[in-house]
């Protein structure tokens, strides 16, 4: 009894996730469609900028490279993925939280990543040796 429990209420809170991704506010089945389609454009285009970012800067590691050496200030794959799934997870539980829906979270945070990036490559390329 106790397991089908569990089960349920895992049940009952993996669609209040969904309900969350699709901006169904009352779980009702009514998805905002014209906020679900911007909003989720919006996250797969910067996961693409943040994915093309980190083939051109980044090491397979925790830390990225620069110009073949370590640097601190390039994140790794490894870094990043930690910090997308950290936002990711944000998300979720401040909507469950707080009754809200959406990813716009998921999506400032990655165009604050691809900011904050080009302007450290910018900041390489002004520097003279």
């Amino acid at each position: 009894v106790h397991q089908l429990k569990s089960t349920a209420m895992m049940g009952q809170h993996l669609q209040e996730v969904v309900c969350i991704f699709l901006y169904d506010e009352s779980c009702s089945g009514k998805i905002n469609w014209f906020h679900t389609l911007l909003n989720h454009a919006l996250v797969a285009a910067n996961t693409a900028s943040v994915a093309s970012l980190l083939r051109a800067t980044a090491g397979p590691g925790i830390i990225g490279r620069d110009k073949g050496g370590p640097s601190i200030s390039t994140p790794g794959i490894g870094t990043s993925m930690l910090g997308f799934s950290f936002v990711v997870a944000f998300q979720i539980v401040l909507c469950l939280a707080l009754g809200c829906v959406g990813v716009s979270i998921i999506w400032c945070a990655e165009m604050g990543w691809i900011l904050a990036m080009r302007g450290i490559e910018a900041g390489r390329s002004r520097r003279v040796l």
